[in-house]
């Protein structure tokens, strides 16, 4: 294995760390979104079972 190749696969590894990184911090707010409709939806599945059955 040559020094070239070397640094091509160092250089690839940094690469996809770094757009690891990026995709996460791009879902933050899929993440919070969803979140937040699981905890809308659970809450009106409560209320509802609460009235039904109150």
């Amino acid at each position: 294995m040559g020094i070239g190749q070397n640094a091509e696969v160092r250089h690839m590894e940094s690469r996809f760390s770094v757009g690891m990184v990026y995709g996460m911090l791009l879902s933050i707010p899929l993440w919070i979104s969803a979140i937040g409709w699981f905890r809308l939806v659970a809450q009106g599945i409560t209320m509802f079972l609460k009235l039904r059955f109150a």
